[in-house]
């Protein structure tokens, strides 16, 4: 874990340069055995690039920017980057020793370092220290340093992250993959993220190639292989080599959800087939995305449900809504209060809560007199209210807030990590 925020501002800089890992790059499932850091080259040195969060560099001491002089003995001089990766790879349970030169120090440094078998997380979440974000693990490890500007959740490898102003994409070693050169970015989804540069949005891949030209007033993310997109004033549909599959005409529009997408024609909202075929005509004032057979629409002010059919099986009767059902359950506004019903309108959880959110992994985030804890699907409150405000849980982890402090807590309530 980086110590100050000068080493964090060392570890960022060379981020962003080449660097190596023994074995393959990290990410979902990679492993490999050796000491959990990136080396790379800086100044015609070899450094520590970055020692990953609980992992055996950092555990032992190493530091972003310690230059690596000698391994077991053996003087790095005039060895690559790679070089030094193969000497300091080995079996797992096996020592490697490091020396090192570190800046403020008279004279090198000796670590003993544990080699391990080291797999890098599946799920790391997106976490604030002051005005800076990094990425911790799921037991809560600052596993990437808080080095960026904003930081987004991960998606297919992925999460888009700004640095000095600009958005790109890193992998889950934390360099840039696709570079940090818009405006603004969001999540993957199907393979591209969409991307703004100059009021204009379009569609990168992994690689970083700009595979839909920058050319939308705007564009909702791919979903079935379409993505929803405004040209001119009106919305349209393209596919993922940016080809029109359904001519800008609509009001509004979203992409599509199990097979059918809510489409705005003059004031009224209703449903397309893939093709484009009107299969629910326009009727409602406000439509949402089908998710788990029923979509979520509203009535002269009243907010229900409606079947692929458009039938409406549960009546628009609520004063509010999320929209959408979520493991069963969705949050509708009864009176002054939030409650849960299921997929028949019965009421499951009675209407008490000043605010509320959708169940996301067996438990829904809920507000009491002015606070926010979560709530189970028989109406127990296992986590109480003592939050500032809350999340959805999302890989075993939930965000919430006290004043103005960030903490990652886990499925019991119990924090995982706060800011500092």
């Amino acid at each position: 874990m980086l110590k100050s925020p000068v080493l964090a501002l060392f570890c960022v800089a060379v981020l962003l340069l080449p660097g190596v890992l023994p074995g393959k790059e990290p990410g979902t499932g990679s492993e490999y055995a050796g000491a959990g850091m990136r080396i790379s080259e800086h100044e015609g040195k070899v450094i520590v690039n970055c020692p990953y969060g609980g992992l055996p560099a950092e555990r032992a001491g190493l530091e972003a920017m310690d230059v690596i002089v000698g391994v077991d003995g053996v003087s790095t001089e005039g060895l690559s980057p790679g070089d030094v990766a193969r000497l300091v790879a080995g079996a797992p349970g096996t020592t490697v020793r490091l020396t090192v030169e570190r800046e403020g120090e008279d004279e090198p440094l000796e670590f003993e370092v544990m080699r391990e078998v080291v797999v890098f997380p599946d799920t790391l979440h997106p976490a604030r220290q002051g005005d800076k974000w990094g990425y911790i693990d799921n037991v809560g490890n600052m596993f990437l340093p808080a080095v960026f500007e904003r930081a987004g959740h991960f998606s297919e490898g992925l999460a888009h992250a700004k640095y000095e102003g600009r958005y790109g994409y890193i992998g889950k070693a934390g360099l840039f993959v696709v570079r940090a050169e818009f405006d603004d970015a969001c999540e993957f989804s199907e393979g591209l993220g969409r991307v703004l540069e100059d009021g204009k949005y379009g569609f990168v891949d992994k690689s970083g190639k700009l595979v839909v030209e920058l050319q939308f007033d705007y564009a909702e993310r791919f979903s079935q292989s379409m993505a929803a997109v405004k040209l001119n004033d009106k919305w349209g549909f393209i596919d993922r080599t940016g080809k029109v599959v359904i001519e800008p005409q609509y009001e509004n529009a979203r992409s599509p959800t199990e097979g059918l997408t809510c489409v705005k024609v003059g004031e009224k909202w209703g449903y397309i087939d893939m093709t484009g075929k009107m299969v629910i005509k326009p009727q409602f004032d406000w439509a949402r995305d089908f998710q788990e057979g029923l979509a979520g629409v509203e009535v002269n002010g009243k907010h229900g449900f409606v079947d692929r059919n458009g039938k409406r099986v549960i009546k628009p009767q609520y004063e509010a809504f999320l929209g959408f059902f979520s493991e069963g359950l969705a949050c509708v506004k009864m009176g002054e209060k939030w409650g849960y019903i299921d997929k028949t309108g019965k009421t499951v959880i009675e209407p008490r809560y000043d605010d509320a959110r959708n169940f996301s992994e067996g438990q829904a985030a809920v507000k009491v007199d002015g606070k926010w804890g979560y709530v189970d699907k028989i109406g127990l409150m296992p986590i109480q209210p003592s939050f500032g405000d809350a999340w959805s849980y999302e890989n075993g982890l939930a965000q919430v807030e006290i004043g103005n402090r960030m903490i990652y807590i886990d499925n019991t309530g119990a924090p995982v990590w706060a800011e500092n």
